[in-house]
């Protein structure tokens, strides 16, 4: 039974309808681009491991969703509504037989650009990575593959990143839709910012010397 509810989790991630309010609502981490800068550098820097299967959302939810089209087309209800500088998120939290599960959407000018599965126990873990291993990787044995140096890409340039290291925590995103292009403007900016300010107190120093 298990086996049978942990499939359709993993196959459309939206049919399961419980709720739990647990512990961890804070979406505060978002304000910094820190955690999004992290991903998609980790996406530059580590092996490419190509999928056949489009990596989304849903069948009917894919990146470059809107939200209105997102929460007409996902029967679960979210926790919690989140306007951060940078990112419209919705946040849901499920729980069913002992299983318990956080699903974060990003919206980046009201497009789809982000979303992340955490897993928050352990049942359940090595169905959920053995059906991943048949949906994405042709039924390779995850067991061969270190997931944590990995990112696995589909042909329409959308990525997976998969860490089990503590919780099971699953992050898909994609280059497309002007998200990236942001992250990377504001980083260029802030580095000119830090770079002015330093030459300012080297300025300052050599005419106290």
């Amino acid at each position: 039974m298990l086996k049978k509810k942990m499939l359709q989790l993993y196959r459309y991630m939206t049919s399961v309808r419980s709720k739990d309010y647990y512990e961890d609502n804070n979406l505060d981490k978002y304000e910094s681009l820190e955690t999004y800068s992290k991903l998609y550098h980790s996406c530059i820097e580590e092996e490419k491991v190509f999928t056949n299967t489009e990596i989304c959302f849903s069948p009917d939810i894919k990146f470059g969703s809107t939200i209105a089209h997102v929460k007409k087309n996902n029967p679960l209800e979210y926790t919690a509504y989140k306007n951060t500088k940078h990112c419209t998120i919705l946040l849901y939290k499920i729980k069913e037989e002992g299983i318990k599960l956080r699903l974060e959407l990003h919206f980046f000018k009201n497009k789809l650009v982000f979303f992340k599965y955490v897993f928050r126990s352990s049942q359940g873990k090595e169905t959920i990575l053995d059906l991943f291993s048949k949906k994405y990787l042709n039924s390779v044995d995850y067991r061969s593959l270190d997931l944590s140096k990995i990112i696995l890409t589909d042909s329409l340039g959308n990525y997976m990143k998969l860490d089990d290291s503590v919780f099971l925590t699953v992050d898909y995103f994609t280059f497309k839709y002007g998200f990236f292009d942001y992250l990377k403007n504001i980083n260029s900016n802030d580095q000119i910012q830090k770079q002015k300010s330093h030459d300012s107190e080297q300025s300052l120093l050599l005419k106290r010397i």
